[in-house]
């Protein structure tokens, strides 16, 4: 198991607290969290402390102007939907917009 604790950091921008973390799963919040001898400290001086910032945005399926709707018929990784639609872009005529 790994375990992180967070010293003197700021939930979105609330009080200063500590966090501790498990696995990856933040397992409690608190004033003077207790640290066992296998834990990692990191100080937070204060700064806020907030949720990872990502876009998990993705298009499922395909629609361009003018053009009919197609099925979603890519793999279940992000790289696949890129390659699939880099691939339809060249087939379509319309791969002046997509980096090789």
């Amino acid at each position: 198991m790994s375990c992180l604790l967070l010293r003197n950091v700021r939930p979105l921008g609330a009080a200063a607290v500590d966090v501790r973390v498990e696995d990856g799963v933040i397992a409690e919040i608190g004033t003077d969290v207790a640290a066992g001898p296998e834990v990692a400290i990191e100080d937070g001086n204060g700064q806020l402390l907030v949720p990872g910032f990502v876009d998990a945005h993705m298009h499922l399926d395909k629609t361009f102007w003018g053009l009919p709707w197609r099925p979603h018929l890519a793999g279940p990784l992000a790289i696949d939907k890129i390659e699939n639609e880099r691939r339809l872009r060249r087939e379509w005529g319309r791969a002046g917009s997509v980096s090789p």
